[in-house]
């Protein structure tokens, strides 16, 4: 029996071994959101992705909305194709670093994810600093990635707000004590494969906001308050508000 190499979205690597090769596709945002990627990523896929799509002998997609992507773009390897979801971490039993950066801060709402466009970080805050009541904190943890020098002074504007942390990268010891310790999640992006975040806040019980993308859709299943991507600014200012005005009683159940 040949060997197997499993290789998460590398293109390259299935023309060095054919069909003795599976590769993983998360999501087609480079594909299909092509204005909120980077180039060298779009460039990539609109080259490679198919002709990878037509060597491996397997692909794993996390979610059946990215099924049902890969399968309307490239329909001659649907046979391909299992769905595999995502698996939530374990974090342990947290940190006293995370203890004392969030000191003060409660409650907070949270983000967990790289600030980038696709994830509507800047709507997000912005959002929030016009919805949330007075007593209600905002804590961002995640780098920067590809952002306009617009975008990097009008985030870093935002985060000048003393309601508004950003914590940068943490390392996943604090995650076991900043996510428990949220009195609401919100992940606001225009597109994902699956959403891992989604899944973790709602392992550890916090009532979750999130878009009306598939794969949130998916992973969620009924459990979150939805916002449409087309309706974005208002509909998440309503339902910050909406999850800012629960009591905590509400918010365990709304967690569960």
């Amino acid at each position: 029996m040949g060997a197997h190499y499993f290789s998460p979205e590398s293109y390259l690597t299935s023309f060095l071994l054919g069909r003795r090769s599976v590769i993983t596709v998360h999501d087609l945002t480079s594909l299909e959101l092509t204005k909120l990627q980077t180039r060298g990523n779009v460039v990539f896929a609109r080259l490679l992705l198919g002709a990878t799509l037509r060597r491996v002998r397997a692909i794993i997609v996390p979610t059946a909305a990215v099924r049902d992507d890969v399968v309307r773009r490239f329909p001659r390897v649907a046979d391909k194709i299992t769905v595999i979801p995502e698996g939530v971490r374990d974090f342990g039993p947290g940190s006293e670093e995370a203890e004392g950066a969030l000191r003060g801060l409660d409650p907070y709402l949270l983000y967990l994810g790289t600030v980038e466009p696709l994830k509507n970080v800047i709507p997000l805050i912005e959002a929030f600093l016009a919805s949330a009541p007075d007593e209600w904190n905002l804590v961002l943890i995640g780098q920067l990635g590809w952002l306009s020098s617009q975008d990097v002074q009008r985030f870093h504007a935002l985060c000048d707000d003393r309601r508004v942390h950003h914590l940068g990268y943490v390392p996943d010891t604090w995650i076991g004590t900043v996510l428990p310790g949220a009195a609401g999640f919100a992940y606001v992006s225009e597109s994902e494969g699956f959403g891992l975040p989604v899944a973790e806040a709602m392992a550890a019980g916090v009532p979750v906001i999130h878009t009306d993308d598939p794969a949130l859709l998916e992973v969620a299943s009924g459990t979150g308050l939805v916002v449409r991507r087309d309706r974005l600014r208002p509909e998440l200012e309503s339902a910050i508000r909406e999850l800012t005005g629960w009591d905590a009683d509400t918010r365990a159940q709304r967690g569960a």
